[in-house]
């Protein structure tokens, strides 16, 4: 299993790793674990949840 870290997921998904927090805060993308420091990693499987959230955004969808 590959493991990214928030900044790499971050920059494969074309968003901020602040957009990915937020997911993370409002519970719509958890990461697959986070450290003890605070930092989170993430699967491939997390750029498959990412895809519809950012489609959503992208059309102005509300995410909540």
């Amino acid at each position: 299993m590959t493991a990214y870290a928030v900044g790499e997921l971050a920059r494969l998904a074309g968003v901020t790793v602040w957009t990915l927090r937020h997911y993370h805060d409002i519970g719509l993308l958890e990461p697959a674990h986070v450290d003890a420091n605070g930092y989170r990693s993430y699967g491939e499987e997390h750029l498959l949840r990412l895809q519809p959230l950012l489609i959503h955004r992208e059309l102005g969808i509300p995410l909540g």
